[in-house]
């Protein structure tokens, strides 16, 4: 696990439940160009990751 990747998952799990700390996510997995994603409806998912 190179360590931007951690950065990811660390933020994932360990930040409140806010818009900005999905938007940080995101960013740092952009790089990855990650297509799906597996949810726990979180609203931030719904309202910053497109539809199918």
């Amino acid at each position: 696990m190179d360590e931007i990747t951690f950065v990811a998952v660390a933020l994932g799990i360990l930040t409140s439940r806010k818009d900005e700390a999905f938007q940080t996510l995101q960013t740092l997995l952009k790089p990855f160009k990650i297509k799906v994603f597996c949810t726990d409806d979180w609203g931030a998912y719904s309202r910053h990751i497109p539809g199918e």
